[in-house]
């Protein structure tokens, strides 16, 4: 989209493993969801965090690397890391 002359520069179907980039409403929203996924607290579990840890959500909003099988790919890291 050209927003200086008002056209559409390209209009093409990206492929099924090709996503837009999230944005801040979306990912706002997807945060409690993948806190209180029970795979996640799992996860979380085998970490032993110390009492009052605080974790975030930091989405890979960019694709996906090419040798990962075509799913979202987000990463779960300590406050401070």
């Amino acid at each position: 989209m050209n927003l200086s002359h008002d056209t559409v520069e390209s209009n093409v179907r990206l492929g099924p493993y090709t996503h837009a980039n999230g944005d801040g409403e979306e990912l706002m929203a997807v945060e409690p969801l993948v806190l209180a996924d029970a795979r996640v607290q799992a996860e979380l579990a085998k970490l032993e965090l110390p009492e009052g840890s605080v974790v975030v959500v930091d989405p890979w909003i960019y694709g996906k690397p090419a040798r990962l099988p075509a799913r979202s790919v987000g990463r779960v890291g300590r406050s401070g890391d």
